[in-house]
């Protein structure tokens, strides 16, 4: 079979576009999953701080102790939603 060279221009170039759309698409999923990583590290950041200044303005054990349990159950629910992600 006998390809003219009209032909095999636009296959290739039919495929130059279709490597672009592929690139384009991994950048763009590489952004998204960039930009959550790096609002999940802000955010667990500014929560940590915020979770030592509770702890450490616990007066006794027991309150340490209501505090850890209490601040538990919210760190698993944003484990679960950024697993989700």
């Amino acid at each position: 079979m006998n390809y003219s060279p009209e032909q095999i221009a636009a296959a290739n170039k039919a495929n130059v576009e279709t490597a672009l759309t592929l690139a384009n698409t991994a950048f763009a999923s590489a952004e998204r999953i960039a930009a959550l990583n790096l609002n999940t590290a802000r955010t667990l950041l500014e929560e940590s701080v915020s979770t030592a200044k509770t702890l450490m303005a616990a007066k006794d054990a027991q309150e340490l102790i209501g505090l850890q349990s209490s601040l538990a159950q919210p760190a698993i629910d944003k484990a679960i939603a950024y697993s989700r992600s």
